[in-house]
């Protein structure tokens, strides 16, 4: 059933919006900039968590919550900086953070699609 669906599909573009995320906290670029390439990545996770709960396998793969909340930190740095915890040093670490992560969870993603590739 899900065979045709490649769930590493999913994290096209991905690489670039972080570094755009990159770019905007190390250029001051304007914060409607950074913000939507989270939003971005946010809605990439999100699909990805879809994907996994529609195959009943999104308990198998808890490491997809660490994103959420460097995620809404980095959305808030970016939206209302006034009221940030994060200040540029720590932006960069969270923005690493969700680098690494995502890298994690692409390689899940190709791993699930060859299982079910290999399924007949």
């Amino acid at each position: 059933m899900f065979k045709e669906q490649k769930l590493k599909n999913i994290f096209q573009g991905t690489s670039y919006n972080i570094q755009k995320i990159y770019e905007s906290i190390r250029a001051n670029r304007p914060n409607k900039f950074g913000e939507g390439h989270v939003d971005m990545v946010i809605k990439v996770i999100a699909d990805f968590r879809k994907s996994l709960e529609d195959r009943g396998i999104l308990k198998n793969y808890n490491s997809i919550n660490d994103l959420d909340y460097p995620l809404n930190e980095l959305k808030i740095y970016f939206q209302n900086p006034d009221q940030s915890k994060l200040n540029e040093e720590d932006a960069i670490i969270f923005t690493f953070f969700i680098e690494h992560n995502l890298k994690i969870q692409r390689q899940n993603a190709i791993e699930i699609d060859e299982k079910y590739e290999a399924a007949v």
